[in-house]
């Protein structure tokens, strides 16, 4: 992820959907200052998933935030 010394590392794991909260902890990033980073990893419906990556896609902080498709 190329994470510095002084970065946060927020991690979201498991099954992508809905009432998860992903859209909620990419809406937080924006509030929080640049040492904090989210990744959000695991497997996502396809409609959740389609909405996620809009909402990255139009987030300020896109560049602090990690797509991982896959389970850790």
């Amino acid at each position: 992820l190329g994470l510095s010394a002084t970065d946060r590392l927020l991690l979201m794991f498991g099954n992508v959907n809905d009432y998860k909260g992903a859209d909620t902890l990419v809406a937080a990033l924006e509030r929080l200052d640049d040492r904090f980073v989210v990744a959000i990893a695991g497997r996502g419906e396809h409609r959740c998933e389609a909405a996620l990556q809009r909402q990255i896609a139009g987030s300020p902080v896109r560049g602090r935030i990690h797509r991982v498709d896959r389970y850790l």
